[in-house]
Parts: structure tokens; sequence; C-alpha cells
């Protein structure tokens, strides 16, 4: 997990501080701050905890520094490993995968995965004798399978017409002629 991308809230560099005129350093020293690492402080009302000691480590860190185990799960407010939930947690983020597109998306392929299917490839590219046919949202590309979920805004009349041609064309490669089982917003029609 990348540091830079949890920028802490109310635990400012001391130094950084008072230069900005946002502190003094008797502020600093006597207030209602604490030192939580060399040279970052935090307000006598934030928890101290390991928490707190992470998003003061992001301030002292290269951009590029990462965190692992417990700190990340402690960012991202997950159980440490270890701890009541790490297990179900590490499953969920296990069956992560930015390459998603949306949520109901996402649900799909969880689903499949649940269901004890291997895991598809999400955004595949369809690609028949050098000539791209269409980008499916999930696949099984030894298989020759495609998975897609389609939204509300699939049901307008020019939208069914570019579905329909596009669907056409993924029959026609995987070499069957008959129609597939289109779901569209949850509901399961024949499409012909």
């Amino acid at each position: 997990m990348l540091l830079r991308a949890t920028t802490p809230g109310g635990v400012p560099i001391g130094s950084h501080a008072v230069a900005e005129g946002r502190l003094t350093r008797r502020q600093l020293t006597e207030g209602p701050w604490f030192r939580v690492l060399h040279g970052v402080h935090a307000d006598a009302s934030v928890p101290r905890d390991h928490l707190l000691r992470c998003r003061a480590a992001a301030l002292l860190v290269p951009p590029e520094a990462v965190l692992g185990a417990r700190s990340a799960a402690a960012l991202l407010g997950a159980p440490a490993p270890g701890r009541r939930g790490s297990r179900r947690m590490r499953r969920v983020l296990d069956l992560a995968d930015a390459r998603s597109e949306s949520p109901p998306e996402s649900l799909v392929r969880v689903a499949c995965i649940l269901g004890g299917l291997p895991a598809p490839v999400p955004q595949h590219e369809v690609v028949e004798h050098g000539r791209w046919l269409a980008r499916v949202d999930l696949a099984w590309p030894q298989q020759r399978v495609a998975v897609e979920y389609e939204g509300e805004h699939h049901v307008d009349g020019v939208r069914i017409v570019r579905d329909d041609a596009r669907l056409a064309r993924l029959t026609a490669a995987a070499g069957r002629s008959s129609g597939s089982p289109r779901t569209t917003c949850g509901t399961s029609t024949t499409s012909s």
C-alpha cells in the first residue's frame, strides 16, 4: 500500500507547520500537541495508536514507500493480521480486482469465483484472426466463454441494436449460431 495515498490530516511535520505559521514552536512543545515521531506532532485529542504512527511515518518516508501487513491493515481500517476478522478481510482483498469497471460487474465476477469457477479475465479484448471484435466484461479465453453485465443503460433502442450486433459478432466467432442468454439489470432474457 502506498503511503502517500492517505495523507494524514491533523498530523503535521512540526517544522513545516511553524514555517507556514500554522503553529508556533511553543505550541508544539507546550501546547495541546505531542510528538509522534521525530519532527512529527499530533493534536492531543488524536488517539495514540498504531494508525497514528503509520500516518506520521507517511510524512517522513519517500513517496514510493509502501506498507504491509499490520500497518496497511490499519490505514485501510481492516483488522490486523492475526486479529478477529483478518482471515475474512484477506479473502475479500484476494477477490478484489482493479480492472473491474463497475460494482455490479465486480459482484458477478466474485459470484463466479465463489460459485467454483476459475477467476475470469476482466475487460478481455476478443480478437479473432487478427480482427478486434469486442471487449467483454469477463472472460475465460481458453474456453472461449464470456460474461457481460448489462445495466439499465443497455435497454434503450439504439443500445440494444448495437449490443445485438456485437453479440452476433461474438457468437459467430465462437462458432455458435443460436442466441445466448442475456442478463440485463438482473433479469434473464433470451437474445435471438
